[in-house]
């Protein structure tokens, strides 16, 4: 029954949840092998929430790249035209 429950409050996101250890040793054995499960669970969905925030500084850091590119882009053709109508006017 603890072993039920205990799987339903993981189900629902409470991945603090381990079963206690009592009773014959194939329910003990099952009890480990449960409690690892959810302990390699939730290591894994910390390693997600670790890894997506890497992803987001990593593509926030792109767009400010991205942004400077453009820039640098546009004060160049502006340099070009710049230095174009400067040809124009001294010929």
């Amino acid at each position: 029954m603890q072993l039920t429950q205990t799987t339903q409050q993981i189900s629902q996101g409470d991945l603090e949840q381990r079963v206690t250890l009592l009773g014959p040793r194939e329910i003990t054995t099952l009890g480990q092998s449960f409690n690892h499960m959810a302990q390699n669970l939730q290591h894994s969905i910390a390693e997600q929430g670790r890894q997506l925030e890497i992803l987001q500084q990593t593509n926030a850091e792109l767009h400010r790249t991205q942004q400077h590119l453009v820039q640098s882009d546009r004060m160049a053709s502006v340099g070009n035209l710049t230095s174009g109508v400067a040809l124009k006017i001294s010929s």
